[in-house]
């Protein structure tokens, strides 16, 4: 993959065209995409009116484990059990997990009672986890944060459809009450209509020659995430509280980027330097003037991870290193991540900044983490993407804090996230670009 890094200077000196701001559009609001603030995740479109797709571990003969039980009854409650460990295992691919949660899926009881009933979604939980089919975290939290749930050790490895001639089908009528928002904003419906021109190319066969799993999880996820595309089984989720949007695109592994496809062409990646830690820059005030203009120096050369590192006595060898310090220690860690020295010295150079994210992690540590995300969201998604959605309509989707599109239109996209950052935090940052070389190798078209 070949990064070329993009001059900030020149960036700085663009002139933003403010007739993109605030643009309106009417928008088509009959497809029907999943929202988050259910916090059961549904993989659903419009398809899934029809029909539904159940997936469960290959270890799994989950009907004889029922009769040897003693637990016949749920036989003809089949489809409920199914039902519950599809969304178990496709939540998976919604990385808004909490770090200590990270495998579980945060399911919502009143969510699910909607959908097999008051009578059976409390037992069906309760049952799965005497079966020691899947455990749960017991993280529950009244108001704020329901409880998760994964698989068991021996049960997380290889997941296959279920036919729906075995799954006791949903009946049609249970359908209408999965949890479903109609889309509304013209960036969703922007992002989810190009979602569906997305495909990898060919070789991607080729990826497994070379690729060694970690773990027979890995290696399901990894092929389960190409499956979906190549099926055309699409997700699309997004956090009402912080704005991420999260679907096939976003939970691609890295690895399988270089073989995405938009309408058929090779894409570019365009994305922030040290994003996340940039954001912080938010938090000062306008009497912080002097750490501010220290710290806005080192994120807007998108050096922080290096930075931050060398203070160290004994510094990591790896940049990859480094950037893992950053989200686990500073950003998205408890107060207890205080103590270890990559956070110490962190605090010595800002310790204004220091200051102001003790505070807002004293309540509740996950806070500073909605607070970023929301802000990187308000500038990807409800800014660039959605200008591009009222206007030009260049084919574009996000992982996050990047944008990825096709060669012919990075300059648009880079000048627009340019504008945004500047508005919004009167900062321009590095931006790379990302072109996969492999796709070159490919000899694939690169413009229409």
């Amino acid at each position: 993959m070949n990064i070329n890094i993009l001059n900030n200077n020149d960036i700085n000196n663009t002139q933003c065209n403010n007739n993109y701001t605030n643009t309106q559009s009417k928008t088509n609001n009959n497809i029907i995409i999943n929202n988050t603030s259910a916090i059961t995740p549904h993989p659903y479109d419009e398809s899934f009116c029809k029909s539904y797709t159940f997936y469960l571990p290959v270890t799994l003969d989950l009907p004889r484990v029922l009769i040897l039980s003693g637990n016949q009854y749920w036989l003809k409650h089949l489809w409920k059990l199914y039902y519950i460990l599809t969304i178990i295992y496709r939540g998976r691919w919604n990385k808004e997990n909490d770090e200590d949660d990270y495998n579980y899926t945060i399911i919502n009881i009143k969510m699910l009672r909607r959908v097999v009933g008051d009578k059976f979604a409390t037992e069906a939980l309760r049952l799965l986890i005497r079966l020691n089919i899947i455990v749960s975290n017991r993280h529950y939290i009244p108001g704020e944060k329901s409880r998760g749930y994964k698989f068991a050790k021996e049960h997380d490895i290889y997941f296959e459809k279920v036919d729906a001639e075995d799954s006791g089908q949903v009946p049609p009528r249970i359908l209408n009450r999965i949890p479903r928002v109609n889309l509304k904003t013209p960036e969703h419906l922007f992002l989810y209509e190009n979602l569906k021109k997305v495909s990898l190319h060919e070789s991607v066969n080729e990826f497994w020659a070379d690729f060694k799993p970690k773990s027979p999880r890995q290696n399901d996820y990894y092929r389960k995430s190409i499956d979906f595309i190549n099926g055309k089984d699409w997700s699309f989720f997004y956090d009402n509280v912080t704005g991420r949007v999260f679907n096939n695109v976003t939970s691609l592994p890295r690895l399988i980027r270089p073989y995405l496809l938009i309408d058929g062409q090779p894409v570019i990646e365009i994305d922030v330097a040290n994003c996340q830690p940039l954001f912080l820059i938010s938090l000062y005030g306008e009497k912080d003037y002097e750490e501010r203009e220290k710290f806005k120096n080192v994120v807007s050369n998108g050096v922080f991870y290096e930075f931050v590192n060398n203070l160290q006595k004994t510094p990591y060898a790896e940049r990859e290193q480094a950037k893992d310090a950053t989200y686990r220690r500073i950003l998205f860690g408890s107060l207890k991540q205080k103590k270890y020295n990559f956070y110490k010295a962190f605090a010595a150079q800002f310790p204004i900044l220091d200051k102001k994210i003790d505070s807002i992690k004293t309540a509740r540590y996950q806070e500073l983490a909605r607070i970023l995300q929301t802000l990187e969201a308000d500038i990807v998604l409800n800014g660039v993407v959605r200008q591009i959605a009222n206007t030009t309509k260049i084919p574009v989707l996000t992982v996050h804090d990047s944008i990825i599109t096709l060669p012919r239109h990075k300059n648009q996209v880079i000048e627009l996230l340019a504008c945004e950052f500047k508005e919004k935090l009167g900062v321009v940052p590095i931006l790379r670009q990302k072109e996969h070389k492999l796709i070159e190798k490919l000899d694939l078209p690169m413009a229409a």
